[in-house]
């Protein structure tokens, strides 16, 4: 099975052997020099070297992967608990896999942003420089294969979506209302408790819905996939050494509820396009759900729902 999995170019830092870092802080040092900077791998002069450091990473796919297991236990993911299990983040396909990673790039990346705006008077009268309103990042998706086609499935149907939440202790929440969406709030309370219990009862890798996109796309083959930890060593993850790189222009500035999203892929079928993403979610903008018990009184409803905060791409 085919799969890809993204990283934010500068990360690969963290992957690379020390002649390449070496060659990482050379080219870093040439970028820092110039009069208009930029990160050395967005020009397009650096392409070689660019690529070679991939290659680099590629060359031992194997620490690529435990590296990647060990520090998701660390952080937790949407489908694993921080300081748990890890877990290996991959997609379907290479659009979504680096849509994934944009998101938290760009959700990271807001709150620097928007204190940088509280200041920009003072940035740039000491330092002459304004706060961008652009952000520029390249990702690179990188495809893997794995030795089995079997998989676990969460969400694959509203029916089966029910029932497992009511067989994990939700019940209480099941009426005409409840869908999906209890699932996909940015806070990953519920997942990590339904990754859990998927990981406690399952080898195969987990076939999951992404948050980011709606799900209509996800039943045209566009779909997360999870490999536990556990499953590493038999499923024998490793990359084929193909990638595709994409870079993207963020506007940090919200203009009608979305940010505007600039994406150009670069490879043997490069092409241009834009998406939107929705603005951080709100009552106002009706993209905050709320689920109540549904034997709660009014007044308990409005105490001790679970609101559901919901931010997604549009095309």
């Amino acid at each position: 099975m085919k799969l890809y999995r993204s990283i934010e170019y500068s990360r690969l830092t963290f992957l690379i052997d020390e002649e390449h870092q070496y060659q990482w802080q050379m080219l870093d040092k040439s970028a820092h020099a110039e009069n208009n900077y930029s990160n050395w791998w967005l020009k397009e002069s650096n392409q070689l070297p660019r690529h070679q450091m991939i290659k680099n990473v590629v060359a031992d796919s194997s620490t690529f992967f435990e590296k990647s297991a060990d520090f998701n236990s660390k952080i937790g993911g949407r489908f694993n608990p921080a300081k748990s299990f890890g877990a290996i983040y991959a997609s379907s396909c290479p659009t979504l896999s680096m849509l994934e990673v944009l998101y938290h790039v760009f959700s990271s990346s807001l709150g620097l942003y928007n204190n940088l705006k509280k200041s920009s008077d003072k940035l740039t009268s000491s330092f002459n420089v304004p706060v961008p309103e652009k952000i520029e990042v390249m990702i690179t998706a990188m495809e893997l294969k794995i030795n089995q086609t079997n998989m676990a499935t969460l969400c694959d149907s509203a029916d089966e979506f029910c029932d497992l939440c009511a067989n994990l202790g939700f019940s209480r929440y099941i009426d005409e209302y409840f869908n999906e969406d209890f699932m996909f709030g940015n806070n990953y309370e519920i997942t990590n408790i339904l990754g859990c219990y998927i990981h406690s009862t399952s080898m195969d890798p987990i076939k999951v819905p992404s948050a980011r996109i709606a799900l209509k796309e996800q039943k045209n083959g566009k779909f997360n996939v999870i490999i536990p930890e556990k499953s590493v060593f038999s499923l024998n993850p490793a990359l084929t050494g193909k990638f595709r790189e994409y870079v993207c222009v963020m506007d940090m500035e919200e203009k009608s509820g979305k940010h505007k999203i600039s994406i150009r892929a670069k490879g043997t079928q490069s092409h241009s396009s834009d998406v939107y993403l929705q603005s951080k979610p709100s009552k106002t903008n009706g993209r905050i759900k709320s689920f109540s018990q549904i034997d709660d009184t009014k007044e308990n409803k409005k105490r001790f729902s679970r609101d559901v905060h919901i931010q997604r791409y549009e095309v």
